[in-house]
């Protein structure tokens, strides 16, 4: 007498497919949300390292004027020449120091946004 043969199922189920579908498109749009900002960021430190070179800052509107180029040549959407100031770092006994600090606030679905903070500080070549 022959057994009927039992055949087992195979690959994903219909819901297992548009739950990993969904995933991905979920990370894609992150990602793309995100990765612009970090890049962004990026270039700030890029630009706050070159200008800590120069030794002729010696206050706040020097620095925003030696800034003033970089910032409208880059076309940065998320930081203003405000956002930068002269320091001193008391964690490296008061050495004086170019310091950004910045929000970005980025929508994402509806009412949910993503709020990013960033904060960098570059010590003045002297």
């Amino acid at each position: 007498m022959m057994t009927p043969s039992k055949k087992q199922q195979r690959g994903a189920t219909f819901l297992t497919w548009i739950a990993t579908v969904s995933l991905i498109v979920f990370i894609a749009i992150t990602a793309i949300k995100l990765v612009p900002i970090y890049l962004e960021f990026s270039a700030v430190k890029t630009m706050t390292q070159e200008v800590a070179q120069d030794s002729s800052i010696k206050d706040t509107q020097q620095l925003r004027r030696k800034l003033a180029g970089p910032l409208n040549v880059n076309g940065f959407s998320n930081v203003l020449d405000k956002h930068f100031s002269l320091v001193l770092l008391r964690e490296q006994n008061n050495v004086p120091a170019i310091q950004v600090d910045y929000e970005v606030r980025k929508k994402w679905f509806a009412n949910i946004e993503f709020l990013v903070s960033f904060h960098h500080a570059e010590v003045l070549k002297r």
